[in-house]
Formats: structure tokens, C-alpha cells, sequence
């Protein structure tokens, strides 16, 4: 069963965040059935609400877009391991090895105990090996 996705999704208030949009509704089928255009406002300074976005898009297999969105959060926020490592996984999906291996090794330099980078890393050397 899916859940509603509240009014308030699809229309935004002037000045709503991604952040605001996609956080709570994380993992429910009905937001990432929402069309793209449903989210229609992200401050364009946010770096994490790129980077939420970029989550959504990449959940619809929109890599050209999510892709898009994780280089402007990362352009906001250099130091954002988790953009580093949604970057990597959706460079890895279009099967851009070498660019995702340098976003996981700097998401592992800036948060060494990052379990899901150092499995796309171990992932990639094991694929690599075979």
C-alpha cells in the first residue's frame, strides 16, 4: 500500500527546499512515481536539496539528471561525503568507473568510516578482478 503523498508536494511554497520535500517521504513508492515537474522549487544554493533530488531522480533511473543535481550539490559543498558517494553510485550505474571510483575515495577521505562507499569501492575492485 502507498503512501498519500500530501497536497503540499506537488505545489510547493515560493521558496520550499527539496530538502523539505523529499526527506520525509524517503523509500515510499509514491513519491518517486510523482512526475519530475511536481517538484517544482529548490533554492538553488542548497546543496543538500540538490542532493536529496538527485536521490529521486536516480530512484526513477534518471541518472543524466540525478547526476546533474549531485554535481551542484557538490559545487555548493565540496566536503559533502554523501553527495561524493550518490555521485559515484550513479557515475557507476552508467558505467563511468573511473569517475565513481574517485568520488567514493573522496568520500571515504572525508568520512573514513563510510560503510557504503568503501562497498562501492570493494564492489568495483572485485568486479575489476574478475
Amino acid at each position: 500500500m502507498s503512501a498519500t503523498v500530501p497536497p503540499a508536494i506537488l505545489s510547493p511554497v515560493p521558496g520550499a527546499t527539496a530538502t523539505a520535500v523529499v526527506s520525509p517521504y524517503r523509500g515510499r513508492t509514491s513519491l518517486y512515481d510523482l512526475p519530475r515537474h511536481s517538484i517544482r522549487r529548490i533554492k538553488p544554493d542548497d546543496a543538500q536539496a540538490h542532493n536529496n533530488l538527485g536521490n529521486v531522480l536516480a530512484e526513477q533511473g534518471l541518472l543524466t539528471e540525478s547526476i546533474a543535481h549531485y554535481q551542484q550539490a557538490l559545487h555548493l559543498n565540496a566536503d559533502n561525503p554523501e553527495a561524493h558517494c550518490n555521485l559515484g553510485m550513479a557515475l557507476a550505474r552508467e558505467g563511468r568507473r573511473p569517475e565513481a571510483v574517485k568520488h567514493f575515495a573522496e568520500a571515504l577521505r572525508l568520512k573514513p568510516d563510510y560503510e557504503q562507499a568503501k562497498r562501492q569501492l570493494e564492489s568495483i575492485a572485485s568486479d575489476d578482478r574478475k
